[in-house]
């Protein structure tokens, strides 16, 4: 998100504030362990095409064994 912790944390309240109410949210990242920490979905991309779009843990099990290693959170599969 290219944001320090303080604000991904605000950011991310408003986005559940919205949530809350009803709202939908899509969120873009090269991050990882952002999805992981706060998505309840996940879609990934390769070369324009849809690849995956299940729940994050999902994605990144199709990713592992994909041989996408490099766009697995941190800790992964530990």
């Amino acid at each position: 998100m290219g944001q320090d912790r303080g604000n991904v944390k605000r950011i991310m309240g408003l986005v559940r504030s919205r949530i809350e109410r009803g709202s939908s949210c899509i969120v873009v990242t090269h991050e990882p362990d952002f999805v992981i920490e706060n998505c309840d979905r996940a879609a990934f991309l390769k070369e324009g095409r849809l690849v995956a779009c299940d729940e994050p843990e999902r994605v990144f099990s199709f990713l592992e064994g994909a041989g996408e290693r490099w766009y697995l959170p941190s800790g992964w599969g530990e």
